[in-house]
């Protein structure tokens, strides 16, 4: 008897210790897949470097000048890509203890370095970020929020069995095409990004080392959810060309604009009409014929083309059409697994306003109908080039 409880007690004493070193094993397993993600490359003073050679940099004719000298630069949270890896890094500057504009800086340096920025207290939606969830940023008008890749992943797919089956088209869904949408999240790499970074980390007191070309246009400015306007969620694209229309106007070209209608609102609800626009938004398509023949009733002479962002010329071409003061339209693409505020809409359109190139950057500035702010937000071209493309005009 005392031989058998000998052996179980020490039968009991190996599993104990056998519990504990498959506890610990447990623990270490769980750590390294924690911390399995690669440390980014840029480090958060590297990125708020940025931010300071970038804020130097300004010149008394850009909209931002001596706004942000005194800002205390304050990194908000990072930005992750669907790795889990950290891709940005997101921050806002504060003036007095008020948030008065945001950046978004790239934590590797295969990318463009500043991704985004704008004068608004924030950026459009990342003040609902939980808690316990990230933010996975994939440019432009792109982001999901969740606890991990893998709950971003369940919502795709969600998402995509729900879109395919109330779409116009119904599509199939499998795992090919669930990775492919997963692969589409994904900014773009730069070439130049090394140089780039390179000028920005060694600007040294003095600022960057060369001054940005830049120009830009007094777009008057009009909030598409202003009280009044039909279908306020999908009137990006009437609001977008009224912006467009009014600017025209107030150089001296003949146009229908604002004041033909009765407003601003009337104006837009005017647009919408003439457009096509329905719940799903404005179609590319229909920008493009439809302003030709607006732009027509009053002057002839107008051509209206339409140019993806990431085909040659096009840059030159946003350049061109806003030197000439004919504000480009840009149409962002709304993939349809990303939760738009307004789920039917999967376009989203914006009118172009301003350009800077710094350390080889090309940024684009525009007005967002959507933002409720008159401050241009500008975005890296390269870095979201194959998420939107342009609506031009000339005479």
């Amino acid at each position: 008897m005392l031989g058998l409880i000998y052996t179980y007690k020490g039968i009991d004493f190996f599993l104990k210790h056998v519990l504990a070193l498959l506890t610990g094993l447990f623990f270490v397993l769980m750590t390294f897949n924690l911390s399995h993600a690669e440390e980014p490359e840029v480090t958060v003073e590297e990125a708020t470097k940025v931010i300071e050679a970038e804020i130097e940099s300004f010149q008394p004719d850009f909209e931002f000048y001596g706004l942000w000298d005194d800002a205390i630069i304050e990194h908000e949270t990072d930005l992750y890509d669907i790795t889990d890896n950290i891709i940005a890094y997101y921050f806002l500057l504060k003036v007095k203890g008020e948030d008065v504009g945001y950046y978004i800086i790239s934590a590797d340096k295969d990318y463009s370095p500043v991704l985004e920025f704008g004068g608004t207290p924030g950026k459009s939606g990342f003040d609902e970020q939980n808690s316990d969830d990230r933010v996975y940023y994939f440019g432009g008008q792109k982001y999901l929020m969740a606890e991990d890749a893998e709950e971003i992943k369940h919502k795709i797919k969600v998402l995509q069995q729900k879109n395919s089956s109330s779409s116009r088209e119904t599509k199939n869904i499998d795992a090919d095409n669930i990775n492919q949408a997963i692969k589409s999240l994904s900014l773009n790499k730069d070439p130049n990004a090394k140089s780039q970074w390179e000028n920005y980390l060694n600007a040294g007191d003095f600022g960057i080392q060369s001054l940005p070309e830049k120009y830009a246009l007094n777009i008057p400015y009009i909030y598409q959810r202003t009280p009044g306007i039909n279908g306020p969620e999908s009137a990006c694209g009437p609001t977008a060309l009224a912006m467009a229309v009014e600017y025209l106007s107030d150089i001296g070209l003949d146009v229908r604009d604002a004041s033909y209608w009765g407003g601003d609102v009337k104006l837009v609800n005017a647009l919408r009409n003439f457009l096509g626009t329905d719940g799903w938004g404005t179609t590319s398509g229909n920008m493009s014929y439809f302003t030709t023949k607006y732009l027509n009733i009053e002057m002839n002479g107008w051509t209206v083309s339409s140019k993806n962002a990431n085909s040659s010329g096009a840059i030159n071409i946003y350049k061109d059409r806003v030197v000439s003061s004919r504000p480009p339209l840009v149409m962002w693409d709304i993939p349809k697994l990303i939760p738009w505020p307004d789920a039917e809409v999967r376009w989203h359109w914006n009118t172009g306003s301003a350009y800077r190139e710094s350390n080889g950057q090309f940024q684009f500035g525009v007005k967002d109908p959507e933002f409720n702010s008159s401050r241009t937000v500008y975005y890296s071209w390269s870095a979201n080039d194959a998420g939107f493309h342009i609506i031009h005009y000339t005479n």
